[in-house]
Formats: C-alpha cells, structure tokens, sequence
C-alpha cells in the first residue's frame, strides 16, 4: 500500500504512500419586500426552544467560546476548517511553498484513479482524506492506519467529509450519510435521505450534534423549476439534518430554488446559513431546519461558489448575473434580518466561496473570493479581496489563464478514472477552498494545476506574481475541486488537487 520514492536532492526515503437570543422579533414580522427578504413567524415555544445564546440585532460576533464545538479540539474538523471561523487558522503555515512536499500519496493503482475531495485533521495531526471511492486515514508521516471504501461502485463521493466527537461524517452520490469510527474506520451507521445526490463539490457539515447535507428527492420538478440546470446540469434540492448519534432524520427543508455545491456554516447561536444555486441567502435553525430568514440572489441565475459566515457576525453569499454567467456579485448580509449590508460587483464569475479573515498588513477583517470561468480555454481566474464591514476593495491577484480545453489533469485521467468507476473529468470550480494562515497570508490552489500562498506586502492593491515577497507558487500539475481546500495543524500543511494528496512538515 505504500509506494517509496527517493528524493532527488538528499536522498532520503520520502512516503508517497496511497440561550434566549434578541433576534429582532419586530423585524421578522416587518415587510422587507423591497430588500427581496422573506421572513418566518415562529410561535413563542418554537423560538426560545430553537434559541441559545444573547445576540445583539446589530451585529453577531461568533467566538469561539460561544460554539459547542466537538470539533474544536482537532486541529482543521473539516475541508472548511472551523464552525465559526471557516477558512482561517490560528496556526503559521510556511510561505514558502515551491519546495517539494515532505510526503505525498497517490492511489496504488496509479495518480489518476481516484479524486480527493477534502481533508480534515485531528488533534493528533492524524489526515483524514475524503476520496471519490470513500476515505484513507493518514499517520502524520504518511502511512495509511485504514481505508473505508462505498458501498458498491454505483455510488461516489463529491462532498468533503468532516468530523465530529470521535467520527468522520460524509455523505454519496446514493444520497447515503455515513458515519465512521475514527480510531477504527469502522463503519458506526449509514442512513439514506433521498434518491441520489448531484457530483457536485459541496460539503457535509456537522455541529451541535446535527449532520446537515444536501440531496435530491425530485430530480424533474428541480430541473423544470430552473430552467438553467438544462445547460448546466442536475442540481440537488432537499437538504436534511440528521442526528450524529445514529443517523436519525431530525428535519428536511425545501428551499424554493435548487441548491448547488451546498455547505452549511454554523453561526454559533443555534443556527446556520446557505445559499440556494441564485445566490440566494438562507439563515435557519440548526435543531429543527426551520426558516429564519431569506434574501439577495439574482433570479433564475447560477453560481458554482457557496455562502460562508465571518468571525464577524456577518453572512456573505455570490452570485453571477444572467444569461451569460460571466459575472457576478458578493453580498453581504446581516445576521439577524438579511438586511444587505453592502454589495461588490466582480468582473469575473463570482464561482468560488467566500472566506473572512485578517490578513497580513491588515487590522480589520478581509474577506477573500476566488473567482473566474472554470473549465474554459483562455479564461484567467483571480482572487478578490475586500473590506468585510465595509466592501471596500483592498487587494486583487490576477492568476493564470487556462491553457488547453481541459482543467490540469483531466484529460489525462479519464481512462484511469472509468476503470475505477468514477467520474470521468472533474471539471471543478475554477479554485479549491482558499485558507488564511495566522500571518494573514492566503493559501489556495485552482484548475491551472497551481497551489499559490499570497500576500499584498507592499499594501498596493495588487499581487505581483515575480515578487517573491508576495507569491510563493507548488505546480502540482494538477486541478483542485471546489470542496477541497489546504489544512493547517501546528508545523503541517496539507493539501489534495484531484490526484494525490501533498504534506509539508517543518
């Protein structure tokens, strides 16, 4: 299982092994037509029932004291890091990343044979890496401790798995929720929620005791309610909250659109925020799926990116503007109402997940959206960066344009990829999941096949891709999916493109 290279400089062995809540009672009774709000009235046993923590209506400012967070302990819970501070962490990651890895994996049939999709890793530094046929879990040196495989080769996994209080969570195309013993990587239970699930990259997400995942239960009403996904495929539209204990079903919501590369994001208060495949922004209670409130989106419209919550207390949703697609829109939403905070306009498709945190030169919070037109010969995909109160641009990073008609590596894996009965091409999103290290400094890896660490040094708006003070750059020759992203625990950085898994160690 395990496949010993040699490297080139020293000649060492290297692994390449396989509360009662002031939520603004008034102002979810008021109209907010105007703003495109939808509100839902709860009576006052279900709404102190589905409350927890004091919150002030202006603003939600998660700490992490304030999330009952099994999860917390482990150093990066899930593809998107931590509820309550997606996509940042309190560890300092290298800069420098243009060395090679320390260890890397591939599948022992060979690089092209199966797809990671996410890591997460516990408190041990131990890897848990979600793949298309099931999950490997890792020593900090590379040696695999198990392997969990599907249940039969009908059924794949896109979504990124996470963990929770001693299990890993996750979730196939069967629309089967799994969960898994992480000491043994013994299957625990498995329960199916509809008839199938979409390829699409999302993630399962798991907090407070509750599994929330997206999955399809009427496929033809979806598809005749949006009349987009014709062009741009199936999309799931139920989404299901499960009980970590023993796969119950606790609660099902059907929002009005379809939903695309789902991932919820835990507020820390009871509650969660996602966003339909219009960019519409959805806040809903964590225990019972109920409806909180709804605003933005931009109609009968498509985004390949997700919503996320800031450590500020705050919602951000993308959306791209029909009928082209080719731009797109980041909003910000406030916690309590879904009253628009502020708006920002992207020249390219808004096709990525927004991430908040600070970055380097910066005092207050950034948030950070990869962007572009993935899958498209020509096309340059980019980062923006704003102010997260305010919107205010602060920095942009033009990356590399698209080379051939294919994302790396997907041309190249198809005939690996059918033998072991999974997708043929990835075709991702045109980045993976970007992080924030404790420096401020910003890590994500795109569909070029490269694996960037970026920072604005010199505070002038803009990244120079020949200053090394400003990038460091891994060609990993191959393209990241929309669900998977880096993963930080003290002195280790790992990451997974669509063929192998890499680890830097310091």
């Amino acid at each position: 299982q395990a496949i010993w290279l040699q490297k080139a400089q020293d000649k060492q062995p290297y692994v390449f092994p396989r509360t009662m809540l002031w939520l603004s009672v008034a102002v979810f009774f008021a109209s907010h037509s105007a703003r495109g709000v939808e509100t839902h009235t709860c009576d006052a046993d279900e709404f102190f029932s589905s409350t927890s923590l004091l919150q002030r209506e202006s603003s939600i400012v998660v700490h992490r004291s304030q999330l009952r967070n099994e999860g917390s302990a482990y150093f990066w819970p899930s593809a998107r890091g931590h509820a309550g501070r997606y996509g940042t962490s309190e560890v300092t990651s290298i800069r420098d990343i243009s060395a090679l890895p320390t260890w890397s994996w591939q599948d022992s049939k060979g690089r092209w044979y199966d797809i990671p999709t996410g890591i997460s890793i516990d408190d041990k530094k131990q890897i848990y890496l979600t793949l298309a046929t099931g999950a490997t879990k890792f020593s900090p040196s590379g040696q695999i401790m198990w392997e969990y495989k599907r249940a039969s080769p009908e059924e794949q996994i896109s979504d990124a798995s996470s963990l929770w209080d001693g299990a890993l969570y996750g979730l196939t195309t069967a629309a089967r929720v799994f969960a898994i013993d992480m000491q043994s990587g013994k299957e625990l239970w498995s329960k199916t929620v509809g008839i199938g699930k979409t390829l699409n990259y999302g993630q399962v997400a798991t907090n407070d005791g509750v599994v929330i995942v997206a999955s399809t239960t009427d496929p033809v009403g979806t598809a005749l309610s949006h009349p987009m996904l014709a062009m741009m495929g199936s999309a799931d539209d139920t989404i299901t909250g499960l009980s970590t204990t023993d796969g119950s079903v606790l609660w099902t919501f059907k929002p009005e659109n379809p939903i695309w590369n789902f991932a919820a994001s835990f507020v820390g208060d009871g509650s969660f925020v996602f966003q339909d495949v219009t960019g519409r922004a959805h806040r809903a209670f964590v225990n019972n799926g109920t409806l909180i409130w709804s605003a933005g989106g931009t109609g009968k419209s498509w985004t390949d990116g997700h919503a996320s919550v800031g450590p500020n207390g705050i919602a951000y949703a993308v959306a791209n503007y029909p009928p082209n697609f080719d731009s797109g829109v980041l909003t910000a939403f406030r916690m309590t109402d879904g009253k628009v905070l502020w708006s920002q306009n992207t020249s390219r498709p808004a096709n990525g997940a927004p991430v908040v945190g600070r970055l380097f030169g910066k005092k207050t919070y950034s948030v950070v959206l990869p962007a572009g037109q993935q899958c498209k010969k020509g096309q340059q995909i980019m980062i923006y960066v704003y102010d997260a109160e305010s919107g205010k641009p602060q920095w942009t990073f033009w990356g590399p344009k698209l080379q051939g008609d294919d994302v790396a590596g997907d041309a190249e894996g198809v005939e690996a990829r059918l033998a072991n009965h999974i997708r043929a091409k990835t075709m991702p999103n045109p980045w993976g999941q970007a992080v924030i290290d404790k420096t401020g400094t910003v890590f994500v890896g795109g569909e070029t096949g490269h694996f960037f660490s970026l920072r604005d040094a010199d505070d002038d708006g803009e990244i120079n891709m020949n200053d090394s003070a400003e990038v460091s750059v891994f060609d990993a020759g191959a393209a990241w999916v929309g669900s998977s992203g880096p993963a930080l625990a003290d002195g280790m950085l790992a990451v997974a493109p669509q063929d192998r898994l890499h680890v830097w160690q310091w």
